[in-house]
């Protein structure tokens, strides 16, 4: 097991160095800089420019930019934002706890939700419910995004007027930011009631992004769990007369759990990602919608070091799930 951990360790360094390439040159490529968007397109003498692109450290040559770039990364230093005039690592500090608390939420109704869907289809093959099952799912798995956010807006929050159409909590509440996830500091700033407000404004983001995970958690729930109720122990369980439910929930899921555990670990990082556009449609204010503002205000410092920082925390929820399944599975375990 730790030759593996060491091994994913050694090939996560030239991952890191290639998206901090892309990360720099990928957003110099659009068209504006950091000063262009401060000063307009017409906005200052062009000594003003000079002066503004010197401070910036913009009139040096790209690799010297890059250079200094990683040298300071690899001290800790991200730089600081061109925007918010804050380091880079406190203002993604101030944001992660709002994406990891939409992320895990919307991981949680994907696997409460796709689970029993996924172990009911696959006890109920070839029958209504199954078709029922698979055919919702192929049409949850198609839905973009932004798409299902704006019609999950239009229909609960404008149509039905059950929940709030964006933003954490109401600005009524004063909730202390002890720890930047909402429903524990509102949990402990007002009790229920404000838990409350905030688990409604947090329900719509949630049910959006964990649309595509539940899908993907019920697709191999059935898949997985059809293969198992096949093998051999399943029929011997069936002719001691153990009754079905116990077969299906006890025998069969308890060996299908490995290839399901994986999905959601891999779907988990996944989410940091997804919740990019999810957290813009929402005006959920976590990383994805910083970045996006970022990018519309190319602020060059975040952007770098915002999406380091979010391929070191994918790395590392990958690599935590291949040493999870690497100890579930014994074969791996020896093997590595």
């Amino acid at each position: 097991m730790w030759r593996l951990f060491v091994h994913r360790i050694l090939a996560a360094i030239p991952t890191l160095i290639g998206v901090s390439i892309l990360s720099f040159a990928l957003i110099r490529m659009v068209p504006g800089d950091p000063v262009t968007m401060m000063l307009g397109e017409r906005g200052g003498s062009p000594e003003a420019v000079a002066e503004l692109r010197a401070a910036l450290g913009l009139d040096r040559p790209l690799l010297e930019q890059y250079g200094l770039f990683i040298s300071r990364a690899l001290k800790g230093d991200l730089g600081q934002s061109i925007v918010a005039r804050r380091p880079v690592w406190d203002e993604f500090k101030d944001r992660f706890p709002a994406t990891v608390e939409l992320t895990v939420v919307a991981l949680l109704f994907g696997v409460i939700i796709g689970l029993p869907l996924g172990i009911s289809a696959a006890a109920f093959r070839h029958t209504w419910w199954d078709r029922l099952v698979t055919g919702g799912v192929l049409i949850a798995y198609s839905l973009p995004i932004f798409w299902w956010g704006l019609l999950l807006i239009l229909v609960f929050s404008i149509a039905l007027g059950v929940t709030p159409v964006a933003g954490r909590i109401p600005m009524v509440f004063d909730v202390d930011a002890r720890t930047g996830f909402m429903l524990i500091d509102a949990w402990w700033s007002g009790g229920f009631e404000v838990f409350w407000q905030s688990l409604r404004h947090l329900a719509l983001p949630a049910i959006a992004l964990g649309t595509i995970p539940l899908a993907a958690i019920v697709r191999m729930t059935r898949a997985t769990l059809l293969e198992i109720l096949r093998e051999d122990f399943i029929r011997t369980a069936r002719a001691k007369g153990a009754p079905e439910w116990r077969v299906v929930a006890v025998h069969g899921l308890a060996n299908a759990l490995i290839p399901i555990v994986t999905v959601i670990g891999l779907m988990g990082s996944t989410l940091l990602t997804g919740a990019i556009l999810t957290e813009t449609i929402f005006a959920w204010p976590g990383i994805g919608k910083w970045l996006v503002a970022s990018v519309t205000a190319r602020d060059y410092p975040v952007l770098q070091g915002g999406l380091l920082l979010i391929c070191i925390i994918v790395m590392s929820v990958n690599l935590l799930v291949d040493m999870l399944y690497s100890w579930l599975n014994p074969l791996v375990r020896k093997s590595s």
